[in-house]
């Protein structure tokens, strides 16, 4: 049995023990269905690219990071143009705290796909939480260039606007995620402690409240919404 034999057995054994753990226990019947459709591909196609990708995809949904990562490395070796991998590469990245090889796969990605919203408003964001505003704008703008109405970035645009201390900024783009997106939990509660800090306690509980409609597990917003309302009665 040769090398590359062997570990593909290793890694139809690992899957086939996770599905039946799955099965055992009455799990979500997809994973089973999913895991032997990329099974029977994978053992195939070794020199597809995109088999590696959804195996990745497989492994990271399950929780095996390092396993996701080694394919999706492994994808891109096979198919280098395959932008959203290299996107899943960064975030894994990002995820363990590795900043640099992020923002090297992101652009990576771009080179791939120059108009790749996901990968300005990711850098973006990863600038933003680096401190690196200017930067963090620069990718921001393209995200918005690209596609006008993805939320994220206007969500990351306000985070970053509210660091500048230019709250009316900030309120204007949490706005436009939340028409965009209207579910979007966490822009709420932004909006509601930027209104709560300006002494606009009634846009403040509106806005926690409508938080909490949206998110009721979230700790922050519950927390947000328990203080606010106990602070106001």
């Amino acid at each position: 049995m040769t090398t590359t034999e062997k570990g593909l057995s290793s890694i139809i054994l690992l899957i086939i023990v996770i599905v039946f753990i799955f099965i055992t226990y009455n799990r979500n019947t997809i994973w089973h269905d999913g895991l032997n459709l990329w099974l029977d591909t994978i053992s195939k196609s070794l020199n597809k690219g995109r088999v590696h990708n959804n195996l990745g995809a497989v492994y990271g949904k399950m929780g095996f990071i390092d396993d996701a990562l080694r394919h999706y490395i492994k994808a891109i070796e096979l198919e280098p143009g395959l932008y959203r991998t290299l996107n899943n590469i960064a975030i894994i990245y990002k995820d363990k705290g590795l900043f640099e090889d992020a923002i090297k796969y992101w652009h990576l990605a771009l080179e791939a796909n120059k108009d790749f919203t996901d990968a300005y408003n990711n850098l973006g964001a990863i600038y933003l939480e680096k401190g690196q505003y200017a930067k963090a704008i620069e990718y921001l703008q393209s995200a918005i260039k690209t596609n006008p109405n993805y939320p994220d970035t206007y969500y990351n645009l306000g985070i970053l606007y509210e660091k500048l201390d230019l709250q009316d900024e900030a309120i204007k783009n949490y706005k436009i995620a939340i028409k965009l997106k209207h579910d979007f939990a966490f822009a709420y509660n932004n909006l509601s402690a930027i209104y709560e800090a300006q002494g606009n306690i009634e846009d403040a509980l509106l806005a926690i409240q409508k938080a909490y409609m949206y998110d009721k597990e979230n700790e922050i917003i519950l927390n947000n919404f328990k203080r606010l309302h106990a602070k106001n009665k």
